[in-house]
């Protein structure tokens, strides 16, 4: 063996890396992402750590310690008991029946495993349950005094377990860094977590990152009544990184804008609180802010009495709201967003699904010019955006720093592109740092605008490797691939996307014959 696996700390990293699930960076409240854990790659990551805990004495610890460090149930370590105290369920593989009382003597191997786990819980699932009724029994007549995961540093306490709250302590862990908590879902979840609540910031003090989502407007009693609750949390907790949380009452609100190490902040503001929206005034150091609502109505009271320095703004916002109410929404963003301060602006999708077109013109995006140091605009995929070249040269004129730009690429509202190849090279021409675009385009005319070698080398862009053309139109698919060859010569990649796909687009075939072209071309030129 060779000497540098002697070396513990690269022996944890080695490890670390072959069963680390890949999350997305930012997830979309409320939405309802595939976990990771449970795909193949992961699968065999977790068989492969197991094979190494076993194959050599130098590779144990650190592989168990990997192996371990992330449960999305109490059920891998409740299999670690003594084998004549369980018998698997034959209906549900996943539930243990226990045949006898639990001794002391027998949580040996139980801890031995415990002291491992890392992170307690599914990270995107909200149906998820940490216990079943038979691990509830169990800790019910045996009683732990200790928390049972001692080194744990995250724990997603998801999903409607009323039942289960009784048992929160017994996670609370001191080196407790993110915790999740969902005690919005029912009348019957809140009494049950109220008593339990004011325990965890004793427990916990050095929580840095606190996510308590809220549920839909059905549930707005509820809501209420977790306000102070919730707000009483924040408050007690002075290392706080990254908080969702919802409705927070004024002294929660003027906590968090006093705290230096707030990076991350998400409010859900709605016109329904009988207390009103609470004003509050950030620090320059928060990098990123997220407004969740179903109306714009409702985010620009929030804004109105709001100050919030923040360098990226990300929407999620429901529901259909027309053009004007758009551009009523993006004039007060300046006002309480310094312009000097945003770079990104992103739209994430909330749960509803729209399915009627939102047309944006340039006057929707003329109040964002006052942001004239964005480098990141990815406009919502529902919209249907509706450009001329000359609105795209002044658009993009106004906005030279943009890296990103993705602009309605989703929908198939089969209305007319108005944006040809000549508005794409005023684009390039502008945004000289361009790297990711998404643009739907009409590019149906056969024979593109010719490029001199003087212009090429004013649009040539080396950065973009793949183009989101959305459901754009084509025509002959050769000179296409010919004029976006020659100004973007490392492009190798075209994405379309049609609601028609599953009946057959032709236009998905011409451009996948523009892809096949243009690896060609790159290939030749290589």
């Amino acid at each position: 063996m060779h000497r540098c696996l002697c070396i513990p700390d690269i022996l944890d990293v080695v490890c670390s890396n072959i069963c680390t699930p890949t999350y997305p960076p930012r997830y979309v409240p409320n939405s309802r992402v595939p976990d990771p854990w449970d795909s193949l790659p992961q699968r065999e990551a977790r068989t492969t750590l197991a094979c190494l805990a076993r194959t050599c004495r130098v590779f144990k610890d650190p592989a168990l310690d990997a192996l371990w460090s992330h449960l999305k149930s109490l059920e891998p370590l409740m299999r670690c008991l003594p084998e004549d105290l369980w018998i698997k369920d034959e209906a549900q593989s996943t539930i243990l029946n226990y045949l006898r009382p639990m001794l002391p003597s027998d949580w040996a191997k139980f801890h031995n495993y415990a002291q491992r786990v890392r992170i307690m819980g599914p990270q995107n699932n909200c149906s998820f349950i940490l216990l079943n009724s038979a691990d509830v029994d169990v800790f019910r007549s045996l009683r732990p005094k200790d928390c049972l995961l001692p080194n744990l540093r995250e724990l997603n306490w998801l999903g409607d377990g009323a039942d289960y709250f009784e048992f929160l302590p017994l996670f609370l862990a001191p080196r407790l860094t993110c915790l999740r908590l969902s005690i919005s879902s029912s009348w019957k979840t809140l009494n049950a977590a109220t008593p339990f609540i004011p325990a965890i910031p004793l427990s916990c003090p050095h929580i840095k990152q606190f996510i308590c989502p809220e549920t839909d407007d059905e549930t707005w009693g509820i809501l209420e009544d977790i306000v102070p609750i919730v707000s009483s949390l924040v408050t007690q907790w002075h290392f706080l990184e990254h908080v969702d949380t919802g409705l927070l009452n004024q002294a929660a609100m003027s906590h968090l804008s006093s705290l230096q190490s707030l990076k991350h902040l998400c409010s859900r503001p709605h016109g329904r609180s009988r207390r009103g929206h609470v004003s509050a005034r950030f620090s320059s150091n928060l990098k990123s802010f997220t407004l969740v609502s179903r109306k714009l109505e409702h985010c620009e009271r929030y804004l109105e009495i709001t100050h919030i320095p923040c360098a990226e703004l990300i929407l999620a916002l429901g529901g259909l709201f027309h053009m004007s109410e758009w551009q009523q929404f993006f004039t007060r963003l300046p006002l309480s967003i310094p312009p000097a301060h945003l770079r990104i602006l992103d739209f994430e999708r909330c749960a509803d699904q729209i399915t009627i077109p939102m047309g944006w013109t340039l006057e929707t995006f003329r109040p964002l010019f006052a942001f004239g140091d964005l480098t990141v605009l990815r406009a919502p995929r529902f919209c249907h955006v509706s450009f001329s070249d000359q609105d795209m040269q002044e658009m993009t004129s106004m906005w030279p720093h943009l890296q990103v730009l993705d602009l309605g690429t989703k929908p198939d509202w089969d209305f007319p592109f108005l944006v040809t190849l000549g508005g794409v090279l005023s684009l390039l021409r502008n945004c000289r740092e361009l790297r990711e675009l998404g643009l739907a385009i009409d590019a149906s005319v056969c024979d593109p605008v010719p490029i001199g070698e003087e212009q090429r080398a004013d649009v040539l862009n080396m950065n973009i490797t793949a183009f989101h053309v959305g459901c754009s139109n084509i025509g002959d698919p050769v000179p296409i691939a010919m004029f976006l060859s020659n100004i973007l010569p490392r492009l190798t990649k075209i994405e379309f996307w049609s609601s028609s796909l599953k009946n057959g687009d032709p236009r998905q075939r011409a451009w996948q014959r523009v892809e096949e072209l243009l690896r060609e071309f790159a290939s030749t030129e290589g």
